[in-house]
C-alpha cells in the first residue's frame, strides 16, 4: 500500500507539472511567452502545497535516506511519467490542441536533436535546472514565512523556465503533447535520459554543498 501511495503521489506531481507546461505553451501560442514562463511555477507550487512526489524535488536527498529510497525514487519517476503524458495525450484530442500544434513543435524540435553538441547543451541546462529545483524545494522545507517560500519558489522556477533550462518531467509532457514519442522516439527518450541524469546530478551536487556548509558550521 505504501508503494502505491508513492506512485499515486508521483502521478499527481506529473499532472501538476503538465498543467504548468500546458499553461506555458498556451500563453506562448498567444504571444504571451513571458507570462507563460512565469506561470509555469504553478505546477511546483501545487506539488509543494499538497506534498506530491516530484522526482526532481526528491532525488537531491537520496544520500540522506536509506537504500530503500531508491525504489521510492523509481516509483516517483514512473508516476511522474504516467501523470505528465496522460495530460499531454488528453489535450491532443481536444480543440485546444489545434491552437498549440505549431508552438509545441517549435519547442520540441531542438529537444529531440541528438547531435553531440546538443547533448552536451542538454546536460548542462538540465544540471542547472536540477540545482534550481532543489533550491526551491529546500526553501519550502525551511521554517520561514509562507510568503517568502512562495516568492522564492516563484523566482527560482521562473528563472529556469525563462532561461530555457531542461526539466525531465516537463519534457515528458511536451513530448506527449507533440506526439514525439512516436515521431521522434530516439531523440525523445535520449533527451529524457540525459536530462534526468543532469537534473539528478545538479540536485545531488547542491545537496552536498549544503551538507558541507552545515557540517562546517557545527565544527
Amino acid at each position: 500500500m505504501r508503494y502505491l501511495k508513492v506512485l499515486l503521489l508521483g502521478f499527481m506531481a506529473g499532472v501538476m507539472i503538465a498543467f504548468g507546461g500546458l499553461t506555458n505553451v498556451t500563453l506562448i501560442s498567444r504571444n504571451l511567452a513571458l507570462a507563460g514562463n512565469l506561470l509555469f511555477v504553478l505546477g511546483l507550487l501545487g506539488i509543494c502545497f499538497f506534498s506530491f512526489n516530484l522526482y526532481t524535488g526528491k532525488v537531491g536527498y537520496v544520500f540522506n535516506n536509506k537504500p530503500a529510497f531508491l525504489l521510492d525514487l523509481l516509483l516517483m519517476y514512473i508516476g511522474n511519467f504516467i501523470g505528465s503524458i496522460t495530460i499531454g495525450y488528453l489535450i491532443r484530442v481536444t480543440s485546444l490542441y489545434t491552437l498549440l500544434d505549431e508552438t509545441i513543435m517549435s519547442i520540441v524540435i531542438n529537444k529531440t536533436n541528438i547531435s553531440g553538441t546538443n547533448l552536451l547543451s542538454l546536460f548542462i541546462l538540465s544540471l542547472l535546472c536540477g540545482i534550481l529545483v532543489f533550491l526551491s524545494v529546500e526553501l519550502y522545507k525551511r521554517e520561514i514565512h509562507p510568503l517568502f517560500k512562495v516568492v522564492g519558489i516563484f523566482l527560482f522556477i521562473s528563472c529556469f523556465v525563462i532561461c530555457g533550462f531542461e526539466h525531465c518531467i516537463a519534457n515528458m509532457f511536451y513530448f506527449a503533447l507533440s506526439n514525439s514519442y512516436f515521431t521522434y522516439p530516439l531523440g525523445s527518450f535520449l533527451n529524457l535520459l540525459i536530462v534526468t541524469i543532469g537534473n539528478s546530478i545538479g540536485a545531488i551536487l547542491i545537496y552536498f554543498i549544503f551538507y558541507f556548509i552545515d557540517y562546517k558550521k557545527k565544527l
